[in-house]
């Protein structure tokens, strides 16, 4: 008796487990499988859109680098409320037309044309020139010494003053988050500097004061690049500075970036970044770009261009 109610119990157990999913089992199963399914098409399908905005963004810098130097070059064409950038395959300046998305043209700050792009009927914010000197000119609202434009470059002129300095800030570049790219070049003397998120803060004793910030090549400091920030025309102690290699040019003509976002400024040197500095304290948070020289140096400043970020 014992053997059989054993078997049987065997039996019993064998077919607990051998006799297949319910109903609700396999639904359960169903539901959970296409669930994961859709996340995983979900997620592919943002990784796809992501990298085709990628692209079209990379493709539509590759179309305004080209029309810039299309206009430095003399070229006239306005392409505002186009389509495309088929007149910059026939001038010679891409190899074809841009693919990858929808490119069109807008109207930026000056009336320059700014090629935007856009993926499935949605635009991708595109980075704006609100400034290039290259395609403008030069038009400065605050002044300090002498200044001689020269093509596309701004040249500190030497006064009979040994101390006098050169400062100058420039409209249409007012901003908050944006890179600042100009060729510099430090012929004789102490130095050059580029001021970014400036503002006019007149004073009585001087009707040209200016707060910001302000990136120096500063030869007398031994070749360092150092930023400072200037309050009401007075300059602080350095807050960032960067040695240049052995071998550096002084007097050469070197690429210089800023480019500034949120409370971070990263400085690049002929493409090479030297330094990086974060105001803690965000002191200024938006204003225009400009330039200086001071202890009576010849310097210029060559095809300044401002790009918001």
């Amino acid at each position: 008796m014992s053997r059989w109610r054993e078997s049987g119990q065997k039996m019993k157990h064998r077919n607990y487990w051998s006799r297949g999913f319910t109903l609700i089992e396999t639904l359960i199963v169903v539901a959970v499988v296409g669930i994961l399914a859709s996340i995983s098409l979900l997620k592919f399908s943002e990784s796809t859109t992501q990298a085709r905005i990628a692209r079209c963004t990379y493709n539509a810098s590759i179309g305004q680098k080209a029309y810039t130097v299309y206009l430095a070059q003399g070229g006239a064409h306005n392409p505002v409320g186009e389509t495309g950038a088929a007149f910059l395959v026939s001038a010679g300046y891409l190899a074809a037309d841009l693919t990858g998305g929808t490119y069109t043209w807008t109207a930026g700050a000056g009336g320059q044309a700014i090629l935007n792009c856009s993926v499935d009927g949605t635009t991708v914010a595109a980075a704006a020139t609100i400034f290039d000197s290259s395609s403008t000119g030069w038009n400065i609202v605050n002044k300090m010494g002498n200044w001689d434009v020269v093509g596309s470059s701004l040249v500190a002129r030497v006064s009979t003053t040994s101390s006098a300095q050169n400062r100058a800030l420039i409209a249409g570049t007012n901003g908050t988050d944006y890179e600042i790219t100009a060729n510099a070049q430090l012929s004789s003397g102490a130095g050059y500097g580029i001021y970014y998120r400036t503002s006019e803060t007149p004073t009585a004793s001087d009707p040209n004061s200016i707060s910001g910030y302000v990136l120096q090549f500063d030869h007398g400091l031994g070749d360092k690049f150092v930023i400072r920030k200037v309050t009401n025309g007075v300059e602080s102690a350095t807050v960032a500075s960067a040695s240049m290699p052995s071998g550096f040019a002084v007097n050469g003509a070197h690429q210089v970036t800023v480019s500034v976002s949120g409370n971070t400024t990263i400085v690049k040197v002929d493409g090479t970044q030297v330094l990086s500095y974060t105001d803690a304290s965000s002191t200024f948070s938006s204003g225009s770009v400009g330039v200086r020289s001071w202890s009576n140096s010849t310097a210029s400043i060559q095809d300044l261009k401002v790009v918001t970020h």
